[in-house]
């Protein structure tokens, strides 16, 4: 096992950075930027609201797009515009990852929140 991660997972540890990072940020979007009271309060900008909330799992694609923008070179074989989809495709991983690390946690009776966002993301009462 330690020999398996070492060839596959130690080389291309950007791309599972990315994957970390994205999906603690987007967890922190959703439960504090594009949320469901936002996106569903008449006033302002509200279609800018509810657009970021109904394609809240493509920004985490978007996101992961930017970093290969500004990493063109994070592995010798990928550089240029395959960096662009090498972390689009992090990024779109780290929902799944999430969905993957809720489950587990939830069966070990642990709670995933992080620091000052006790609310759940569907609470409509969320500010």
């Amino acid at each position: 096992m330690e020999q398996f991660i070492q060839d596959h997972v130690v080389d291309h540890w950007p791309f599972f950075a990315v994957i970390f990072i994205v999906m603690i940020i987007m967890q922190v979007v959703k439960t504090s930027v594009f949320t469901k009271k936002r996106a569903y309060t008449k006033g302002r900008a509200q279609w800018f609201w509810w657009w970021g909330y109904k394609l809240l799992a493509l920004q985490s694609v978007v996101l992961g797009a930017l970093v290969g923008t500004v990493w063109t070179n994070p592995e010798p074989d990928i550089s240029g515009p395959a960096a662009i989809g090498y972390f689009a495709f992090a990024g779109s991983l780290a929902v799944f990852a999430y969905e993957i690390l809720k489950g587990l946690a939830k069966k070990r009776n642990i709670d995933l929140t992080l620091p000052g966002q006790s609310i759940t993301p569907s609470d409509p009462e969320q500010d």
